[in-house]
């Protein structure tokens, strides 16, 4: 049976690594193993190194489902201010996995008509044992989530997950972080 995982707009279990050992250049370390069926629903983004594609958004939340050909249909939305009127953004993807051995490793790809260039990476990096809270990354740095299944998390919870992030050397000082979760920080 084919393998499948999940993948969050554009573009999250702990591996035990030394962050000395970790520089910017090598490519983090993704979990050991992701219950794919567990990974699947709505997860909301606490803070973010975002893609262009989410200049200006707010609210985000990803929604993870089965295709009927086994890859994972991802449905991202946010809001977007539009003067002085919030409307909601939309964006409809498909994410396949490219490690089964480990099922943290997956492809998205939102624009079809630009295959291969198009394929951003998702990486699964930190996933708590509930499936609640999940750090995904992309291999180069550059991008990064924090996502969880309510719109926010306690401070200390926070302050872990992207005390993680940024060992694994993501810069969490560029981090652009919900309003719902400035709230209860």
């Amino acid at each position: 049976m084919k393998k499948i995982m999940v993948t969050f707009f554009f573009g999250s279990l702990n591996i035990l690594v030394s962050a000395s050992a970790l520089s910017k250049g090598s490519p983090p370390p993704t979990v050991p193993f992701v219950e794919l069926g567990r990974y699947l629903g709505t997860w909301h983004e606490i803070a973010r190194l975002p893609m262009f594609a989410q200049k200006g958004c707010f609210s985000t939340t990803a929604n993870y489902s089965l295709r009927d050909d086994g890859d994972i249909r991802v449905e991202n939305r946010c809001m977007k201010m539009k003067g002085d009127v919030a409307k909601e953004s939309q964006a409809t993807g498909r994410a396949w996995i490219v490690d089964e051995k480990t099922n943290s490793r997956l492809k998205v790809r939102f624009v079809w008509w630009l295959p291969y260039i198009a394929d951003g990476d998702y990486w699964v990096l930190k996933l708590d044992k509930n499936y609640q809270i999940s750090l995904v990354g992309t291999p180069d740095h550059k991008y990064l989530w924090l996502l969880a299944r309510e719109p926010n998390l306690p401070k200390a919870v926070f302050e872990e997950w992207i005390s993680y992030a940024k060992s694994l050397g993501y810069d969490t000082d560029q981090l652009i972080i919900e309003e719902s979760t400035k709230a209860v920080l």
